[in-house]
């Protein structure tokens, strides 16, 4: 045992008090039983010196009391060997995480790195072991540690080094935690058996971007042993800008709405006026305009410019010009295919009267809106053919005011065999006999419905894609929408069908049922003022879109897309597969999709070409790598990463009396025996002051008495 602050031990030579006061104090022991002491003179017992000390057990609590405290306060501690201080000879596991992305393909930054990843390798000596990874959005293995270990010594960096000069910086986004956490996983799992004298060691060596996505590591346990030694590579330039597309699903439409250009400057550019380009990729490569200056001031994004042209029909690049880093220099800019929804209305063709269906759906689908919606009605005279097998172009969807005429009603049951959605309300109980034939029902039994006063949806399944866009509680307040009057289903007709809303007298509002080979909704009330407030409403645009949803009809495929993000493809726009699905890569490459519904191999931006439906998709680096303002090592620190480079240096910097100390006061503070120390004493304490008491009642018995 040992002492941090043994001076405090001088403390126990207060032991001698009590050992003093026991010499010299002496109580007269015995009592004399004497007549009236009245006309006495008062007299003190004399005190007098002795040679013999009494109540030796009290004396010895006393002094052991007093020792026990000033041991306390000298803070003991349990002496354990001194850990051996690091050294760079000292064996170790290493990974070496080397960045890979985008902003790596800076002017200096890749040569850099290359420099920063052989020194690494060359420090290593016959006993250390070590994997080398690459890193952009995910780590990837160049040389694994049963590869290292595997190789002669004398060859292993070189081999190390060779493999990434193989290799060049990529287009994706850094997730440097995503990187780190992976390489402390690799050094936790190291058997150990192997671990044993040996330190543990990442070497980070990346730009550090202020996009790194650091905050993974927010919810990860860096492991103790595991130190991150990091070198943050400045490039040839400081300061990097980018052009990027406000991209509206408006794109195509034919109206006034143009592409807004976004531009970003970082904070340490030195300049902040550049040059903006619009070129048109195909089928001829040309300029759109004359280049235009731009001004973005360092460190913010603004609004720079727009499309010359209001609408967007080929591939366009956006070249920026005047930036020393030209990663990102390019914005490539795909035409959105206009979107067409076919909608028939079979019931009437009455566009004008305020009590027809038609009226109020006109207002809601617009050929000219987003998506394009061409709403048209049924005809008999001038509709020969009956739906047939789902095709390309356009898609179809139903909207049915029952009863209908016999003609109608043979329209509706073909499109359904044909797996078309129809939308039916019900306007009287007529409507039960033809709802059987659709749905293939003996009987369909409508009811009209008698109450007296208005009803209100009550029960409304918000989790079904009808109300959904509406579940938030700013949305799903129906109790304004008043419903004059409905028709009720019997319960054997609804064996098979989905209830998604319901009134307050516990009748079906609006179901969903399977007919023949299509789906069937089914709304008991209607949307005209003589049966409901639906239509006056706020709710009734998103419902009617709600249902196009439902139905897949406004499934869009996007134009725009990042780096290594797959490209949603959809089904094919030829069912009967007479033509082979490719994607044209950039590179000029092709690569056939078979019946792939989604690309994954965006490697490298630019425009990639989905045949044969001849779309377009602009695939540009991510916005996150524009933004190269390096970071601090100490962000690192925030999350819980140790960094070797600062515990070397403090080490570095301790003599080795000030390690001793330090471990001492680490070892102190760790097992805390002053506490026991104290515990002790105040036990020792009131076990004399127990003993005292005692015997002080004893003494003053008569002699004699029990």
């Amino acid at each position: 045992m040992n002492f941090l602050a043994p001076l405090f031990l001088l403390a126990a030579a207060a032991v001698a008090v009590p050992l003093f006061w026991h010499l010299i104090r002496r109580n007269p022991k015995e009592r004399v039983l004497f007549s009236a002491t009245r006309f006495l003179t008062p007299s003190y017992p004399r005190i007098t010196r002795r040679s013999k000390l009494e109540h030796l057990i009290l004396l010895a609590l006393r002094c052991l009391a007093i020792i026990l405290l000033a041991c306390a306060f000298a803070r003991p501690f349990l002496t354990k060997p001194l850990p051996p201080s690091s050294s760079p000879t000292a064996s170790k596991h290493v990974v070496i995480l080397v960045d890979t992305s985008a902003s790596m393909r800076r002017p200096s930054l890749w040569p850099a790195a290359l420099e920063a990843a052989q020194e690494s390798l060359e420090r290593l000596t016959a006993t250390d072991s070590a994997a080398v990874s690459t890193f952009d959005r995910a780590p990837i293995p160049v040389v694994t540690f049963d590869e290292w270990t595997q190789m002669p010594p004398g060859q292993r960096a070189s081999h190390a080094f060779e493999k990434l000069q193989a290799l060049k910086p990529g287009w994706e986004r850094t997730e440097t935690a995503s990187a780190l956490a992976q390489a402390a996983r690799q050094l936790r799992d190291i058997p150990a058996t192997s671990g044993i004298g040996h330190k543990k060691e990442i070497v980070l060596i990346t730009d550090f971007q202020e996009s790194s996505k650091l905050e993974e590591l927010r919810g990860t346990q860096w492991p103790n042993d595991v130190a991150v030694s990091i070198t943050i590579l400045k490039p040839q330039f400081e300061g990097n800008a980018s052009l990027a597309a406000v991209v509206s699903q408006e794109l195509g439409v034919a109206n006034d709405k143009r592409v807004k250009l976004r531009g970003h400057n970082s904070a340490e550019t030195k300049t902040d006026r550049f040059t903006s380009e619009w070129i048109e990729a195909f089928p001829i490569r040309r300029s759109l305009a004359s280049p235009a200056e731009i001004s973005v001031p360092p460190g913010q994004s603004r609004p720079v410019a727009m499309l010359p042209s209001a609408n967007l029909k080929n591939p366009i690049e956006l070249r920026l010009a005047g930036d020393n880093s030209e990663f990102d220099n390019i914005y490539f800019l795909a035409p959105t295919p206009i979107q067409e929804i076919s909608v028939t209305f079979v019931g009437g063709a009455d566009r004008t009267a305020s009590s027809a269906l038609l009226f109020y759906l006109s207002n809601v689908f617009q050929t000219n809106a987003v998506p394009s919606v061409n709403l048209r009605p049924f005809r008999p005279q001038a509709q020969v053919a009956t739906p047939a097998a789902p095709r390309a172009g356009p898609k179809e969807v139903l909207i049915a005011a029952l009863p209908v005429e016999p003609a109608s009603l043979q329209f509706l049951t073909s499109a359904l065999e044909a797996g078309a959605a129809v939308f039916a309300c019900a306007l009287s109980e007529a409507a039960g006999s033809q709802l059987a034939v659709l749905t293939q029902q003996p009987s369909f039994d409508l009811k009209e419905d008698r109450s007296r006063s208005y009803q209100m949806l009550a029960e409304i399944d918000f989790s079904h894609s009808f109300f959904k866009p509406m579940s938030d509680s700013r949305f799903n307040d129906f109790t304004k929408i008043h419903f004059w009057r409905h028709r009720s289903v019997q319960a054997t007709n609804l064996a098979n069908a989905k209830v998604i809303a319901r009134f307050e007298n516990s009748n079906p509002a609006l179901l969903e049922m399977p007919a023949q080979n299509g789906r069937l909704f089914l709304l008991t009330s209607s949307w005209t003022p003589e049966d409901s407030q639906l239509a006056l409403s706020s709710k009734f645009v998103p419902i009617m879109y709600a249902f196009l949803d439902s139905v897949g009809a406004l499934s869009t495929k996007p134009s725009q897309s990042i780096i290594g993000s797959p490209l949603e493809l959809g089904p094919s726009a030829d069912p009967r597969q007479t033509a082979v699905r490719a994607v044209r890569r950039p590179d000029g490459k092709t690569e056939l999709l078979g019946d792939s519904l989604a690309y994954s191999n965006t490697d490298i931006p630019g425009f990639y070409r989905i045949e044969p439906e001849n779309r377009w998709v602009g695939v540009n680096v991510s916005t996150d790598e524009s933004k190269t303002k390096p970071l601090e090592k100490g962000e690192l620190e925030k999350f819980g990463v140790k960094l070797l480079d600062a515990t070397a240096k403090k080490e570095s910097a301790q003599s080795e009396p000030q390690r001793q100390s330090l471990h001492a006061q680490g070892l102190e503070a760790q097992q805390k025996l002053w506490r026991w120390f104290l515990l002790a004493a105040l036990f020792v304490l009131l076990l004399e002051t127990f003993l005292a008491r005692r015997m002080s009642m004893q003494a003053a018995l008569p002699s004699g008495a029990t």
